[in-house]
Order: C-alpha cells, then sequence, then structure tokens
C-alpha cells in the first residue's frame, strides 16, 4: 500500500522512538493509586477475581462485557493480595491498553510507513486521538473508555494480519498468505468472548475479508482455512477455560445482544456525537467514492483495505447508536483515523505535489481537531500533571499498593466490613456497587451480579438464585448513581425481585454516604424493621 520514498535511518527511529513513548506515556498516565471515582464500572472490572468468580449454586456468570471482566480480575487475583485488587486490576487494564496501542500505531504504519512527512501527516488523526482521550484520560477507569482501549484488541491483532496482507500481497507466496488468513481466523476464535459484541463483529470481519480475498485470488482454500483456523480458536478458549464454559459465553453473547432493555438508553445520538458527525460523514462519503473508483477502475486489491475500514466504521456506528453517548461515539475514532490514513496516503501517492500536501495538511489537522472535540472538556491533557502521574505510577510499582479499603467511600467500607466479619458464603450488591465483593472478598449470590444485568424476563431466574443460597445479609442501597441508573431504581426496573428481596431482608443498617444494608436477621439489640 506504500510506495513512499526511501527515508533515512534516524527519521525511521525518530519515528519508532516517537511512537513507543506516545503510546507509553498514553498508556500508563492516568493515576493509578487515586480512590476509586465509580465503584460500579470499577466493580465490573475487578469483582470476578474474588475466589476465582465463582458463586456458590455454581452456575455460569452473567458476563456483561465478556473476558475483560473475567481474565484481569483473574491475574490480579493471583498476582496481588486479596486487599489490592483494585490498583492490581488497574495495572493489568493499563498493560492490555498499552498492548492495544502498540498494536494500533504498528496497523498505522503498515499504511503509512515511517520516517516521512506524508507518514506524519497522515498519522496527525492517529496520534491526537491517543493524546485526547488515553492521554487525557483523569482515571483509570476512564482509560478503559478511550480510544483505542483494551475492548479493541482482538480487532487491532486481526487488522494487523489483514493489512499486512494488504500491503505484501501481491509479492508473498501462497503458503504466507494462508498463513497470515489462518492467523486472522484463530485471533477472531480467540477473541470472540473477549468483548461480545466485538467478537461478533470480528467473526463478521473475518467471513468478509476471506470472502474478498478468496474473490481476488480465485482460491476457494482462504475459506475453509479461516473457518478451520476460527474453530480452532474457539476451541484452545473451551479448553483452557480463559473465558470458562464455551456454551455459557454464547448465551451471554445472546442475552445482551437481543434483551436490549437491560440496557436501553434514550436515542439521542446528536447530543452525544455532534462535533463528529461531519467528520464521520466526510470521511465515510469520502471512502465510499474512492471504492466506486476502485472497482469502476478494476483496482479491486485497492479497495479491499478501504472496505475493511469502513465496515470496522460501520458496526462502531451501529454501536453508537444502541448506546449514544460520548464514550461510546469516542471508541469510533480510532478507526477513523486508520481510515484518514489510507485516503491520505492513496490521494498523495500519485504523484503528490507540494500544492496537493499542503491542502491535505490542513485536511489532516481539520480531521484531528473534529476526532479531539468530542474531548474538549478535557483537553489538552496537561504536560505536568501526566508526569507527574506517571512518577506516581513509577513509584507505585516499587512501594505497597494502598489497600481497597482507603480508596472507597467511608459507607462502602463499613459495609463490606460488616459483611466480611458474618463470613457468609455469599452477598449481593442491589445498589450495583462491584466493589463491595471485592472488599469483602465475599462472591455475589447470583450470577446476576448486579440487579442493572436483569432483563424484566429473568427475574425470577435471579430470584432462583436467591433462594437457593439464602445470603443472611446484602447491600440494599445507597447515594451513589447506580443506585438509579438512567433514574430507575430497583423497584422500576425489577419490581418482582425487589418486591422479593424487601420481603426477605426486612432489618436494616444506615451507614454513612447514604449505605444501607438489610439482613433477615436483626443486626444489634435495638434493630428496625422496615414495614412492609
Amino acid at each position: 500500500m506504500s510506495d513512499s520514498p526511501a527515508a533515512s535511518r534516524w527519521a525511521r527511529l525518530s519515528h519508532i522512538v516517537f511512537f513507543a513513548v506516545l503510546v507509553f506515556v498514553t498508556a500508563f498516565q492516568a493515576p493509578i493509586s487515586d480512590p476509586a471515582p465509580d465503584a460500579f464500572h470499577e466493580g465490573e472490572y475487578a469483582m470476578y477475581g474474588v475466589q476465582g468468580g465463582h458463586i456458590p449454586s455454581g452456575r455460569a456468570l452473567v458476563l456483561t462485557h465478556g473476558g475483560i471482566d473475567l481474565i484481569p480480575a483473574r491475574i490480579a487475583s493471583k498476582l496481588c493480595p486479596t486487599d489490592g485488587q483494585i490498583v492490581c486490576v488497574r495495572g493489568v487494564n493499563a498493560t492490555f491498553t498499552f498492548i492495544c496501542e502498540a498494536v494500533f500505531l504498528i496497523v498505522l504504519v503498515l499504511i503509512t510507513g515511517l520516517g516521512t512527512l506524508r507518514a506524519i501527516v497522515a498519522g496527525f488523526p492517529a496520534m491526537t486521538t491517543l493524546i485526547a482521550y488515553n492521554g487525557s484520560a483523569r482515571s483509570a477507569f476512564t482509560l478503559q473508555t478511550g480510544s483505542p482501549n483494551l475492548r479493541e484488541l482482538f480487532i487491532l491483532l486481526m487488522l494487523g494480519c489483514l493489512f499486512l496482507l494488504f500491503r505484501d500481497e501481491q509479492r508473498m507466496t501462497s503458503r504466507t498468505r494462508y498463513l497470515l488468513v489462518a492467523a486472522t481466523g484463530f485471533l477472531s476464535g480467540l477473541g470472540i468472548f473477549w468483548i461480545f459484541n466485538r467478537g461478533e463483529f470480528g467473526t463478521l470481519l473475518l467471513a468478509g475479508t476471506t470472502v474478498g480475498l478468496a474473490w481476488l485470488w480465485r482460491d476457494w482454500r482462504p475459506l475453509p482455512i479461516a473457518a478451520a483456523a476460527w474453530f480452532a480458536g474457539v476451541g484452545l478458549g473451551g479448553i483452557t477455560g480463559v473465558y470458562g464454559g464455551v456454551a455459557s459465553n454464547f448465551a451471554n453473547m445472546w442475552y445482551f445482544q437481543w434483551d436490549t432493555t437491560v440496557y436501553a438508553m434514550p436515542f439521542d445520538v446528536v447530543a452525544a456525537a455532534g462535533p463528529t458527525i461531519p467528520v464521520y460523514a466526510v470521511l465515510i462519503g469520502w471512502a465510499v467514492i474512492r471504492i466506486w473508483l476502485d472497482l469502476r477502475a478494476d483496482e479491486h486489491r485497492s479497495a479491499l483495505p478501504l472496505l475493511t475500514l469502513v465496515g470496522v466504521l460501520l458496526f462502531y456506528g451501529y454501536q453508537v447508536h444502541e448506546r449514544p453517548f460520548a464514550g461510546y461515539v469516542a471508541h469510533v475514532l480510532w478507526g477513523l483515523s486508520l481510515l484518514f490514513a489510507v485516503l491520505f496516503f492513496r490521494t498523495t501517492r500519485q504523484p503528490a505535489t507540494g500544492s496537493r500536501l499542503a491542502a491535505l495538511t490542513v485536511v489532516s489537522v481539520a480531521v484531528s481537531i473534529g476526532c479531539a472535540m468530542l474531548n474538549a472538556r478535557y483537553m489538552p491533557p496537561n504536560p505536568s500533571q501526566v508526569a507527574r502521574n506517571l512518577a506516581r505510577n513509577a513509584r507505585a510499582a516499587f512501594v505497597k499498593a494502598p489497600r481497597d479499603t482507603d480508596l472507597v467511600a467511608d459507607g462502602l467500607r463499613q459495609a463490606a466490613a460488616i459483611i466480611r466479619a458474618r463470613s457468609p458464603a455469599c452477598t449481593y450488591a442491589f445498589s450495583n456497587e462491584g466493589l463491595l465483593y471485592v472488599l469483602s472478598n465475599t462472591p455475589p449470590c447470583s450470577r446476576f451480579a448486579y440487579p442493572f444485568y436483569v432483563g424484566p424476563d429473568r427475574q425470577a431466574d435471579a430470584i432462583a438464585d436467591f433462594e437457593q443460597s439464602d445470603p443472611p445479609i446484602v447491600l440494599w442501597a445507597s447515594s451513589t448513581w447506580s443506585d438509579a441508573i438512567f433514574n430507575r431504581g430497583l423497584e422500576s426496573r425489577t419490581p418482582a425481585l425487589a418486591a422479593w428481596a424487601s420481603a426477605h431482608f426486612p432489618y436494616r443498617l444506615t451507614l454513612p454516604g447514604g449505605y444501607e444494608l438489610r439482613a433477615r436477621e436483626p443486626f444489634g439489640p435495638a434493630p428496625t424493621r422496615v414495614a412492609r
């Protein structure tokens, strides 16, 4: 894909060093030892390491994302003490983000090359995206909604294989081509449960690109090779148990794909994505015109990379439709920056006059600004603050990490201590704060770890879990936002579950910060019984 002039060794080396520094700084600058700002989301990332992610009933957990919930938490549970899980999970997730960013820039280099002015200008939006979203993350959690973030691991690895194939396909032997097709298929299968919606799309991406390559090569063999490799990847995941059971993960995937009432949001994509809509529309339009011209000129090899990235963006655009808020719009931007790089390079390669390069440099800067505007309230990141964060994180690697109890609200800390002192087999966070499980080192009583995960038609299923496990004490409420997500509390979302729980936990204990525990038996000599 690249016919850039020979660049000097030092220019290429400088470009590589810059990218290495950019990836390291943006992936590891988020404060790793700060108080937890969000017990709901950080709980999702940490709670499945408690007692190996098992619940008393032995039933398969309902994971809302997939492996990104389970795997980092299990790694942290092996590496770090039980009272230091929050910081440890943050470190593991930052490492996965580092890998994703590195692969993202490798794909960019496969498109643009290294050490030339064209490569630098084509990469402006990609570099801006990393700085604007990952480089300005104010917490470890916001880094997990960056662009790209750990959700994109297997999609980016697949794109790395595909763009290596697109770049040198005509100079490769058939064996090398088949190996790259097989690698793409294996990564798609292995990563299908890493995050469920990306796993679904990865399978579609594999199917689409494999059919395109088979047609381009007039060779049917890539199709069975990709299919066999996909099954091998799924099989390896099943054999190792890295995601849990294959059948249960497919059930989770189906549940969250089709039972959309669980996470339904008001549709207002303009309010969420306003600044990026023109950039998104113009680049998609530019790409569609370029694809049409390529197909008319029988330049199918040139069209395939663009078709691949347009497919990526259409999928992510659909995700924005499903969850219309700025965090999900940001997930689109890494793909948008790669699409721009391909279009820029295509437009400047035949031959690039000074005036055309200058005009497209202005376009590159405009696209970069358009991508960054969505995060304007946090931009630009303060370089001195980033440097302080990196220094603090470096020190944290050599000193004892703060305990989990040091990082949460006093009411949640007290609630967890009371539960832990009673040593129940399980408990439950009706206020959707998964860090309760981490602090109390007590697993959830239901395979639905949050009541927010319980669809209206699954309330009887959740109640059955509670009746089997019979927990003595639960966290009932708090003053945090997650107690009534989208302004809908437990009684509104799941009235049958709320009624059952209220009847079975009649005694309450009020704690600081609006936290409230409920129990089946009195807390002390003067319990307050809830009127029914």
